[in-house]
């Protein structure tokens, strides 16, 4: 408990605090390193008592104008040194105070400070507001949040506004300047205020988080009642002599990759993807982009081609056959063909038809193809 008769002297040592925030009634323990033993020394050489102010500024190193103007100063109950330097301190916050002026910088800051001043409030308003904050935590709780529930007995039993709200911010997920904001308002009721608006918040973020996750559990639920459903119905298909229809497509893709005459590299492709496939839940939208991607590649003719015909006058004939007008179309076409007669290669543009369906893009592709002799494969 805390002793609030004991007399705090105006000058103490200073420590910054980079990531957590200690109000007072709370007790915290504090890992120092060897670099910042100084202040601690010099607190335990006098009262045991140390001044934790937030550096918001995040500065490193943290000087005294860094610091917060609203601090809590701490007695330090216990101490734990480490063989390699540095130790691990136990302190309870006491009581709100003000930074007024540097006394010394180092080794270590030296501050004079003067007691904050915090009104007892009471009321209709402030009971409604504690009784609001205990339902709103008990909330938190049914909702998942973590509370031991010796902090829980605590509250219970906490009727003051100011302390209330102190206790309860040490375990709501605020950063380290909305600890340091909550800190500094000075009247224990606007600060319980703000405590009830940020638990308000977190008991919304827990009720929807609670709703994604059921919803989540739910679905992942019939999936895996789909799964075994479909293991037993292999399982007696296998009693019956039948063939499970999805390991019959599976194995009837595996047997076109086989015939394929696919080129290595592409041979290997779509045998990872058939091993992918098969381990793949068919109820998966994946399931039939994969599929469909190993039809492709069994479809193409890998390693199949025909000797090219580059008569230009039969492919004007063959055009004019089959399609009347498109001068300009027809015109383009047979440019591409002579270039190809006179390259010798079959590396080079690729001509693209574009427009929408009915306007002849597929049948000017199979005008082409029987004007030079080939395969139209695609239509």
């Amino acid at each position: 408990m805390i002793d609030h008769a004991l007399q705090i002297p105006t000058i103490l040592p200073v420590h910054p605090m980079r990531e957590q925030v200690v109000f007072p009634h709370m007790v915290f323990p504090l890992f120092i390193q060897s670099g910042d033993m100084p202040v601690i020394e010099k607190a335990l050489a006098e009262d045991r008592l140390v001044v934790l102010a937030p550096c918001i500024q995040g500065s490193v190193p943290c000087g005294f104008k860094d610091l917060s103007r609203i601090a809590t100063v701490c007695r330090i109950n216990q101490v734990f040194r480490f063989p390699e330097g540095g130790c691990k301190v136990v302190v309870e916050g006491m009581r709100r105070v003000r930074l007024l002026s540097a006394i010394q910088l180092h080794p270590c800051i030296l501050a004079r400070i003067d007691l904050v001043v915090e009104h007892s409030s009471t009321g209709p308003v402030t009971e409604a507001l504690v009784q609001s904050v205990n339902v709103l935590l008990k909330i938190a709780m049914a909702a998942g949040r973590p509370l031991p529930g010796d902090v829980m007995k605590m509250i219970d039993q906490i009727g003051e506004a100011g302390q209330l709200a102190d206790l309860v911010t040490v375990y709501l997920n605020l950063s380290l300047r909305e600890q340091d904001k909550l800190l500094s308002i000075i009247d224990p009721l606007e600060r319980l205020k703000d405590v009830y608006l940020h638990l308000t918040n977190e008991v919304q973020k827990l009720q929807v988080r609670g709703e994604i996750q059921s919803e989540v559990a739910k679905r992942l639920g019939k999936t895996q009642k789909e799964y075994l459903l479909r293991e037993q119905m292999r399982q007696i298909q296998e009693e019956l002599g039948q063939e499970d229809p999805r390991q019959g497509e599976l194995n009837e893709l595996r047997k076109r990759i086989e015939d394929g005459d696919m080129p290595e590299q592409v041979r290997s492709v779509a045998d990872k993807e058939l091993s992918r496939l098969e381990r793949m839940n068919p109820a998966s939208p994946e399931y039939n982009v994969s599929r469909s991607y190993l039809e492709y590649l069994c479809s193409v003719p890998w390693n199949k081609g025909t000797e090219d015909n580059l008569d230009i006058n039969q492919a004007q004939d063959v055009l004019d056959e089959d399609h009347y007008d498109l001068k300009e179309i027809k015109e383009r076409i047979l440019e591409y063909l002579a270039v190809r007669m006179l390259r010798e290669t079959t590396r080079g543009p690729i001509l693209c038809f574009v427009g929408p369906p009915g306007v002849g893009k597929t049948s000017l592709g199979r005008s082409i193809a029987r004007a030079m002799g080939r395969h139209f494969w695609g239509g």
